[in-house]
């Protein structure tokens, strides 16, 4: 993704700038923000290009543009509001729902604030020996 008015690049699965994501050094992707998406199945530190991509290495995933937007950004609602309970404390948290009813009115409960599976991406076996290899003949290069 580009910022439209500072041109700031950045990855809208991990949220990092481009400059703070983990991009690989054999690719023609390299000097690119997509040599942070070449074999993101086998590192967890890169990310997909397409949300669809992820059914095809985890289950948990619809592989629908639509549901898998969805998938994404509840997850990611939820971890910033549980980040949010975790740095409050569950006092602050219940009296600032109290007052403003960003509980009452986010459409998520309690239960699943604190306790809900938030993983985004759950990685089949990884071959930490393979991942280094970032040739760009892989099925999943995402270029």
């Amino acid at each position: 993704m580009t910022c439209p008015t500072c041109s700031q690049q950045w990855c809208y699965f991990c949220g990092k700038k481009a400059e703070d994501c983990d991009m690989t050094l054999n690719s023609t992707s390299t000097g690119t923000i997509f040599a942070h998406n070449v074999n993101w199945h086998k590192n967890p530190s890169r990310c997909p290009m397409y949300f669809t991509q992820i059914a095809d290495h985890d289950e948990r995933w619809p592989d629908s543009d639509e549901e898998c937007l969805f998938v994404f950004h509840r997850r990611r609602s939820l971890f910033l509001l549980r980040k949010a309970y975790e740095q409050l404390g569950e006092e602050r948290f219940s009296e600032l729902n109290a007052h403003f009813h960003i509980i009452d009115t986010s459409g998520f409960t309690m239960d699943e604030i604190k306790d809900e599976d938030l993983t985004q991406i759950v990685y089949k076996e990884i071959d930490t020996n393979d991942s280094d290899n970032d040739s760009d003949n892989d099925s999943d290069n995402d270029e």
